[in-house]
């Protein structure tokens, strides 16, 4: 897809190296581009994966955890 330039809008320099933004601002999700690209014949769902519940969540889990031998 990098190839065809389907993910152009997605693809973002840092430092020299390339990354995909999973959630640009004012575009559909990458999973969701992803998904309007492709046809999808698996039995399995594409996740809508949201980085930032994501954090929300390690976070959340991280907090709760107890710290052996500090």
């Amino acid at each position: 897809m990098k190839d065809l330039g389907v993910l152009d809008e997605y693809l973002e320099a840092v430092q020299g190296k390339l990354y995909l933004n999973m959630k640009p601002t004012g575009k559909l999700s990458l999973a969701q581009h992803i998904m309007h690209n492709t046809q999808w014949r698996g039995l399995q769902t594409i996740i809508d994966f949201d980085p930032d519940v994501y954090i929300e969540q390690e976070a959340e889990r991280l907090a709760k955890t107890k710290i052996v031998n500090p």
